[in-house]
């Protein structure tokens, strides 16, 4: 065989050995990716928050979304009305993606569009 086929041949098979590990990895996670993005399809938007933020709502009775305590490290994921969060210190918007720096945050305050119903645990 030439050098280009044989260059070929090794492409194929490593993309071959990457969509195999992203299978399994995907197949590891039970679903968590799958109702992760689901919950993020109702959301508007992502705003970073605080352990006090999160402990606050709590005691406000906002619940956390369950997701987010299947995720490694966990990450507190709760929904809020969009006046609500005029009253949160030091936020920060986030893109509404699964990317680096929503991953990175432990907090997340989520804003869902005007016309659903903020979701209840």
């Amino acid at each position: 065989m030439s050098q280009a086929l044989h260059r070929r041949v090794a492409e194929i098979k490593a993309r071959q050995t990457i969509r195999a590990w992203e299978l399994r990895q995907n197949n590891h996670s039970k679903g968590v990716w799958f109702r992760l993005r689901r919950v993020l399809t109702d959301v508007r938007s992502v705003y970073t928050g605080s352990e006090q933020t999160v402990q606050a709502l709590w005691a406000e009775e906002y619940k956390s979304e369950q997701v987010g305590k299947e995720l490694e490290p966990t990450k507190e994921l709760l929904f809020i009305e969009e006046w609500r969060l005029e009253q949160i210190p030091e936020q920060r918007l986030l893109a509404v993606r699964l990317d680096a720096a929503f991953l990175a945050e432990r907090f997340l305050v989520l804003i869902c569009f005007p016309r659903l119903h903020l979701r209840t645990a």
